[in-house]
């Protein structure tokens, strides 16, 4: 649910992780408007894991929104030292040179959200935004990508937040100024986005339904609505979709 210059983040239950980990580490400490600099670590990649790949379609939108399109200034860093500027393969595909050389992979993600109200742009609840540090609304699938052929590897997102809180529905690690969400799959990250900013009164409101937890976390520019003016409704919602 969104509304002009209100962010909303609705989540559930945490998952956990196993296997090869992809690392990614977002600093929304030091960034620039509308853009942040990820870096994308993993174990090991081999001849096999050759393009690093951003998302055409995502689940429950129907139109290509390409999502590679955000992602700009990318450099490979090798084992040895080196670096590279790989090739782009289309929109949404960086072709990786020796692979299996590689130490992390740097680059520019831009926000979704268009600076003027009536351009058209991404659906904003599928979109990301990056609004003058006032707030972050984090949708993977415009942040990260995954390694060809290793889309079912987990994801470790660490996120230098300074004084501001996230909400979403994956289980976090909190160390210091450092968040680290978890997640088992690339497609468990991209379902989950999360919401970054400095809660005031009523911004955050939790209930339980049955065996789960339930948060409601809300930002407002205007400060016009926060989380209670949601909480009845929303309530109801999951109580009556826990019942069927």
């Amino acid at each position: 649910m969104f509304f002009k210059f209100i962010s909303f983040a609705f989540l559930c239950f945490p998952f956990f992780i196993f296997g090869q980990s992809n690392n990614v580490h977002i600093d929304l400490t030091s960034q620039s408007y509308g853009e942040l600099k990820v870096i994308h670590q993993i174990d090991e990649l081999s001849d096999e894991n050759n393009m690093l790949i951003f998302p055409s379609i995502i689940p429950g939108m129907y139109e290509e929104n390409n999502f590679g399109q955000f992602i700009y200034n990318v450099e490979v860093t090798y084992k040895d030292g080196s670096k590279l500027i790989p090739k782009q393969k289309k929109t949404n595909a960086f072709i990786l040179k020796n692979p299996s050389g590689i130490k992390q992979i740097e680059y520019t993600a831009k926000q979704t959200h268009q600076i003027s109200p009536l351009s058209v742009g991404i659906f904003k609840p599928a979109g990301t935004n990056f609004n003058d540090s006032s707030y972050y609304l984090l949708n993977f699938h415009a942040i990260v990508g995954y390694f060809e052929g290793l889309q079912e590897s987990a994801y470790k997102i660490h996120v230098k937040k300074g004084d501001r809180q996230g909400i979403g529905a994956l289980e976090v690690e909190a160390k210091n100024e450092i968040d680290i969400i978890k997640a088992e799959t690339y497609d468990q990250l991209v379902d989950s986005p999360f919401l970054y900013t400095t809660f005031k009164e009523n911004d955050l409101i939790e209930f339980q339904v049955n065996n789960m937890q339930v948060q409601i976390a809300v930002y407002s520019e205007n400060e016009i609505v926060n989380a209670a003016y949601f909480a009845d409704e929303l309530k109801t919602i999951v109580t009556e979709a826990a019942q069927n």
